[in-house]
């Protein structure tokens, strides 16, 4: 009320979906929508939307031609929705890089441990909740320094640099 901020209770993280908490005793969920935006709902009713995207980072093609480079294969498995998740990826020659958009922390792991099944080691790259448990599910879990604590104590390989050519570099070390 008055542009101050309410106690909230009962929150609850809903991980790749969102968040729920009562505030002023109604039901408010803020999280994954349909169309892209992040949705606001009080009661189970939609109240608005939020506009939000990933800042694609500016290593992140280069950083993809250098693991190619390296004889590997590069997948991204990401919870956003395709349309951003494929902006990643715009150079040339990097177009036929697996993407799997809209995925969430369970399917992010099923795929990993489906990789591994069928022979391959795999390399898991992220930065926060919905990331650690494939990154605990894969040969080597890397985590981004800058991300979340979960992530970074799944991670068996934690850079310190918030740059993605570390990523190349810590495969090519090893």
């Amino acid at each position: 009320a008055n542009g101050q901020p309410q106690t909230s209770s009962g929150f609850r993280a809903l991980p790749g979906l969102g968040a729920q908490a009562t505030v002023d005793g109604r039901s408010i969920f803020v999280g994954k929508s349909a169309t892209g935006a992040v949705a606001v709902e009080a009661d189970g009713l939609r109240i608005g939307e939020i506009e939000v995207a990933d800042e694609i980072k500016a290593t992140a093609a280069e950083t993809v031609r250098q693991v190619k480079n390296l004889g590997l294969a590069v997948w991204m498995i990401t919870g956003d929705h395709e349309r951003p998740a494929r902006l990643v990826d715009p150079a040339p020659g990097l177009a036929e890089s697996p993407v799997l958009a809209g995925v969430l922390p369970e399917r992010k792991q099923q795929e990993v441990e489906r990789l591994r099944a069928d022979g391959h080691r795999v390399a898991m790259v992220g930065d926060g909740i919905n990331d650690a448990p494939a990154l605990a599910a894969s040969d080597v879990g890397i985590a981004i320094g800058a991300g979340t604590d979960i992530a970074i104590e799944a991670g068996g390989i934690v850079l310190m640099r918030d740059d993605l050519r570390a990523v190349a570099d810590s495969l090519w070390l090893a």
